[in-house]
């Protein structure tokens, strides 16, 4: 037998089989030989012959790449971002589009100044006349104004979404001017405890099944308070108990005259000379100009006019002058800030040209309190 000649050494590896007889199991046997350094492998063209990059970096795509298929593509790359927090607006139980806005609560920017001239001046002729007929028709006139100032003052309540028990409000004030010109102040604690227990009881009965209870109630209180309560120290100096020989008529009447002048006053100036807003979140015609120009001209006025109503002297006519000046603005800035939150322009629309009662009368609502203290401290009774 010739021996196979041997195998050159560039030949790739192959596999020897060797098949032996039928019945015996297949034996492999293999012989490997020396192998060739591996080829560089390629990568496989793709169409898109798109360039990747490692993870976290955009990809780049050729210009013939359309841009919405490029902006995809970063898309997936990129890690998605997380929305932008929106600001909340303040909890509410109430619309803020109903309580709130660019209301204008005050000025005379939308009203005729001939009617409103015409209608306070028949409004201060009425009460003169009932001033000049003594004590108990001054009472009647002053119980009527702030009966119907809490009237309307119930009524812009429950524009405003609120339901204050007005039925019961208005027979508690009406019995508190009473029982105030009868009594004195100890009518004001009793009134108010069964206007409170009243209350109460108004709501666990359920008068108004879609009434809230707790705004409901104390609605019902805080307009007693602000408009009964306040406006009782009108009574309160008509009383002729306290205030004998018709001396309570006088400081009744001088509280009207200088807490009327100043209101115009501050109006005109302010009209005339505003440059700086004094409380623009809260009434943004009233300028510092008008607060101060109202405040001179009411203490003149209470100088030159109010002393010659008796009991009332110079001295003491000044000073009331200068506490009207600092405790009216007060009143008025204080009945805008209530407009504002209930979204209201006037309270009513009982004076043509002036909008509500309340609106007349915001700023002597805490005149006459002031007014009953300084009387008191200056022992004119």
């Amino acid at each position: 037998l010739q021996p196979e000649p041997r195998r050159r050494a560039s030949s790739p590896r192959r596999v020897r089989q060797n098949r032996r007889e039928p019945g015996h199991a297949r034996e492999y046997e293999q012989t490997a030989w020396p192998e060739e350094p591996p080829a560089a492998v390629e990568p496989p063209e793709r169409d898109d012959a798109r360039v990747y990059e490692p993870a976290g970096m955009a990809a780049r795509v050729p210009s013939n790449v359309s841009p919405a298929a490029s902006a995809a593509a970063a898309s997936r790359l990129s890690p998605p971002q997380p929305p932008e927090p929106k600001a909340r607006a303040p909890r509410t139980s109430r619309s803020v589009a109903t309580r709130t806005g660019n209301v204008d609560t005050g000025g005379t920017s939308g009203r005729d100044m001939r009617v409103a001239i015409a209608s306070g001046v028949l409004l201060g002729a009425v009460g003169l006349i009932c001033f000049s007929l003594g004590t108990v028709a001054s009472m009647v006139i002053v119980s009527a104004v702030v009966l119907l100032a809490t009237a309307e003052g119930y009524a812009a309540f429950r524009r405003a979404h609120y339901h204050p028990a007005t039925l019961l409000g208005l027979v508690a004030v009406l019995s508190l001017m009473v029982e105030t010109y009868n009594k004195g102040v100890a009518a004001l604690p009793l009134v108010l405890v069964l206007l409170v227990a009243g209350s109460f009881i108004w709501y666990l009965a359920r008068v108004e099944p879609a009434a809230d209870p707790v705004s409901g109630l104390l609605s019902t209180v805080f307009i007693f308070v602000w408009i009964g309560a306040f406006g009782s120290f009108a009574a309160l100096l008509l009383n002729p108990n306290l205030f004998p020989d018709r001396h309570g008529i006088a400081f009744v009447l001088a509280a009207v005259i200088v807490t009327v002048t100043d209101d115009v006053a501050s109006l005109l100036v302010g009209s005339a000379m505003g440059r700086h807003p004094l409380a623009p979140n809260v009434s943004p015609n009233k300028s510092w100009e008008g607060l101060i120009g109202g405040g001179l001209v009411a203490i003149l006025v209470s100088v030159i006019v109010v002393h010659f109503i008796h009991p009332w002297t110079i001295s003491k006519a000044l000073l009331y002058g200068i506490v009207v000046a600092i405790v009216a603005p007060l009143g008025d800035l204080s009945q805008s800030m209530i407009k504002r939150h209930l979204g209201l322009k006037d309270m009513g629309r009982l004076l043509p040209g002036h909008g509500g009662i309340l609106d007349r009368f915001d700023g002597l609502l805490f005149v006459l309190p002031a007014t009953y203290f300084v009387v008191k401290a200056l022992h004119l009774g």
